[in-house]
């Protein structure tokens, strides 16, 4: 079977959400009517991945080679660098990032979590209740 969203699937009325763990990742299960969306955390992370390829002043930072091993074996973090958590019904998203020499972290960072925010819940229908940037290098052009 095979279905498309829609931008208003999100209006349906008595919808809901909740978050279980299928075959060791986590996911959004999102309930329309009598049927289900299942989001994945890796979904979630690839989005933030994708917004983060768009402003310039900033990419993530790379993982050291512990964090490289832990993800090879537990699969657990879906891009390098960004951390995604989920409950019943929002998301939490931590980001490490490294900002561009001369550029105001704080306006990046502030413009990264709003961007982040806007095309999640566009894209999933998912509330985005917190995004944590947590800045550790500074790249040079």
């Amino acid at each position: 079977m095979k279905f498309h969203l829609s931008p208003a699937y999100n209006t349906v009325k008595g919808g809901s959400a909740a978050a279980w763990k299928s075959g060791g990742e986590f996911m959004v299960v999102k309930h329309l009517l009598n049927d289900s969306i299942q989001i994945t955390d890796y979904v979630i992370a690839l989005i933030a991945a994708e917004v983060i390829k768009e402003i310039p002043a900033i990419q993530l930072a790379s993982g050291n080679f512990r964090e490289e091993i832990m993800n090879a074996v537990h699969k657990k973090y879906a891009a390098k660098g960004i951390y995604v958590s989920t409950a019943s019904s929002y998301v939490d998203i931590k980001v490490r990032t490294a900002i561009q020499y001369g550029e105001n972290i704080a306006e990046v960072s502030y413009a990264l979590q709003k961007f982040i925010k806007k095309q999640v819940e566009k894209i999933t229908g998912l509330q985005v209740k917190k995004i944590d940037i947590f800045v550790e290098k500074v790249f040079f052009e």
